[in-house]
């Protein structure tokens, strides 16, 4: 399935894989791989609102979308 999460700068990205976090404060950022090639897109703010019904801030996990 899909992954959500929001880097430090409060921009959130829809994510093919579970991200890992890089970085810190307003400057970290969640990396779709290890190796720097995988798939991830840059969504509207307050889209992960939407999808799970709350909003996710750098400090907190990525979140698993699935299916109902």
């Amino acid at each position: 399935m899909a992954w959500v999460a929001t880097n430090g700068n409060g921009k959130e990205f829809l994510f093919e894989k579970k991200p890992y976090r890089s970085g810190y404060g307003e400057y970290g950022y969640w990396n779709p791989t290890y190796s720097g090639i995988g798939g991830c897109i840059l969504i509207p703010h307050g889209s992960i609102k939407k999808l799970i019904g709350r909003k996710l801030s750098f400090s907190d996990e990525p979140v698993e979308l699935k299916e109902e």
